[in-house]
C-alpha cells in the first residue's frame, strides 16, 4: 500500500464566521469517540503531513487531543484557522506541539476583509498573525481567490 502524501481533515463543520466563499460543510459531525479513533488511525497511514481544518477547528473540543495523538507519531501538523478565536494560551499549546499555523486572509484591508469574512475583525486578524509570528508557529496566510477579491490579489500578497 502506498502512503498518502498528506491528509487534509476537516474536523468540524462549526464556524464562527459566514464567509462569501464558503462551500458549506456536511451537517453531521463525528462524535468524540469516533473522531479520536480516526486520529489514532492516521499514524498507521504514514502521511507526509496532516492538515487540520474545518469549519473553524478551534471550535472542536477534541482539537488538542487530536493534535497530541498525531504529534506523538512525529507527523508534521498544519492547522488552518480564521484566527478570530486565536489567543496566547492557544499559541503556547500549538508551539509546544510543533503545529504549523495557517491563518486565512481574503481581503487586503478592513473593508474588503470584513466584507468577505462576515463576522470577522481585521484588527483581530492582524493581532492573531502577530501572535503566531511571536511564537514562531505562523506557516502561511492562505487566500481563497474568487470574483470578490481577484482584483486585489497583489494587495493581499503585500499584506
Amino acid at each position: 500500500m502506498n502512503n498518502p502524501y498528506m491528509i487534509d481533515w476537516a474536523i468540524t463543520n462549526k464556524c464562527n464566521l459566514n464567509c462569501l466563499h464558503c462551500r458549506g460543510m456536511a451537517e453531521e459531525e463525528l462524535n468524540s469517540r469516533t473522531i479520536l479513533r480516526v486520529a489514532k488511525e492516521i499514524p498507521s497511514l504514514k502521511p507526509g503531513w496532516v492538515i487540520i481544518e474545518g469549519g473553524e477547528p478551534l471550535l472542536r473540543k477534541e482539537l488538542f487531543e487530536i493534535i497530541e495523538i498525531i504529534h506523538e507519531s512525529k507527523i508534521r501538523i498544519y492547522l488552518i484557522s480564521n484566527g478570530m478565536l486565536f489567543n496566547e494560551n492557544i499559541a503556547k499549546k500549538l508551539a509546544k506541539l510543533s503545529v504549523n499555523l495557517m491563518i486565512s486572509i481574503d481581503g487586503a484591508d478592513k473593508e474588503s476583509y470584513e466584507k468577505i469574512r462576515k463576522g470577522a475583525s481585521f484588527e483581530k486578524l492582524k493581532e492573531s498573525v502577530s501572535l503566531a509570528k511571536k511564537y514562531n508557529i505562523l506557516d502561511s496566510c492562505p487566500v481563497t481567490i474568487g470574483k470578490h477579491n481577484f482584483g486585489r490579489l497583489t494587495d493581499c500578497l503585500n499584506l
